[in-house]
């Protein structure tokens, strides 16, 4: 928010609104209140602002050929193609070392229960139109 050039008091209004979160449940009787150390409150109109702010940096990044970072509500995806399997290695490490240290950086975490990588093979082929006027 400060390379933004977000107000100071903005900035406090938003850190203290992240703070002393906690979530309560509840099975029959019982119930356990935990305090919550990430994230941010579901269905929030602030949440997905903060995500943008957050992540807007990384997915600005300059990339190499045939790499793309694309993202989705709170997902990223990094899209790797390449003429050889180790062309495709190689890139995907060095995005994924550029990634995971990222957030680290700037004192955030990704999940690493969430993450996993799915591996694709075989060219995409255009599709083609018929025109039925």
């Amino acid at each position: 928010m400060r390379t933004l050039g977000c107000d100071q008091k903005l900035i406090a209004l938003a850190i203290d609104y992240l703070r002393d979160w906690t979530a309560t449940y509840g099975i029959g009787s019982k119930s356990l209140t935990i305090r919550l150390t990430r994230g941010c409150l579901q269905g929030s109109k602030f949440g997905p602002r903060l995500w943008n702010i957050c992540m807007d940096p990384l997915l600005k990044r300059e990339m190499p050929d045939n790499v793309t970072v694309v993202a989705y509500a709170d997902d990223i995806a990094i899209l790797t193609a390449g003429n050889t399997r180790n062309e495709v290695i190689r890139k995907t490490e060095r995005e994924l070392q550029i990634a995971s240290t990222w957030p680290y950086e700037r004192g955030l975490t990704f999940s690493r229960e969430k993450s996993v990588m799915v591996p694709l093979k075989g060219g995409v082929k255009k599709a083609e139109w018929v025109s039925t006027a």
